[in-house]
């Protein structure tokens, strides 16, 4: 699957996990409106890059939220998605 709107896709996911990593913990406010979008990508069978940007912008996520949120968002949404 190479089309354009794919590439506009992988690109989009590339550019947050960038902004994700540079930000770090000033991500915090836009990691509830960005995790479900991520999540819902982790199982995207058409492309592994895809996922791979998808789970290094979870892992970004993981970093910019405190400890207790951490924990809630790993086990609440994050665990179920990559065991599935």
């Amino acid at each position: 699957m190479n089309t354009s709107a794919f590439q506009a896709k992988l690109t989009a996911f590339k550019i947050i996990n960038q902004i994700s990593e540079n930000l770090e913990k000033s991500f915090a406010p836009y990691c509830e409106a960005v995790l479900p979008i991520m999540l819902e990508n982790l199982a995207f069978k058409f492309s592994e890059a895809l996922r791979k940007q998808a789970l290094k912008t979870c892992v970004n996520i993981l970093h910019a939220v405190d400890e207790p949120i951490n924990v809630n968002v790993f086990q609440g949404a994050l665990y179920p998605a990559i065991i599935s």
